[in-house]
């Protein structure tokens, strides 16, 4: 266990390359992604940051934040198991876009019949900004949500 109490069979993953864009590292999550979530098809280029089990080297939890817009940025998720995510790894994933990438604001569109997600990240703080109808190909709306670093509960 580590200071946390989290088991230490699960690591954080992030590419540590000095490209700005995207690392190998980045293109492995980014893919694992795209095949999880139907519409997503053009993450990159991209900075991710994911969860995977060390005995395996499986990815569990994978996010992908791309087009930067200097104090935004628009963030895509994928999760096997959801028990990764601890209170811990929540926070991990909210310093990166807030404290390393300098953003004021992370925004994500989920599709309207996606209602797990949608109840996923307003218990995490997130908030329902919209609707954006037809966004995805089959016509299907989406809904925009966003979070403020200065609402966000789970970064100091």
């Amino acid at each position: 266990m580590n200071d946390s109490g989290e088991t230490d069979a699960i690591e954080l993953l992030i590419d540590e390359t000095e490209d700005p864009y995207m690392g190998p590292v980045d293109h492995e999550i980014a893919a694992w992604i795209a095949q999880r979530v139907p519409y997503v098809r053009h993450l990159e280029p991209c900075r991710c940051i994911a969860f995977r089990r060390r005995d395996s080297g499986e990815i569990v939890y994978g996010g992908a934040f791309n087009e930067f817009r200097g104090r935004d940025v628009q963030y895509h998720a994928a999760c096997d198991d959801p028990a990764v995510l601890t209170r811990s790894r929540i926070r991990l994933l909210f310093e990166y876009p807030f404290e390393q990438l300098g953003v004021e604001r992370i925004s994500c569109v989920i599709a309207a019949s996606n209602k797990r997600s949608r109840r996923v990240v307003e218990g995490l703080g997130w908030k329902l900004e919209g609707t954006i109808r037809k966004f995805y190909a089959d016509d299907e709306d989406g809904h925009l949500f966003g979070i403020l670093k200065s609402d966000c509960k789970w970064i100091e």
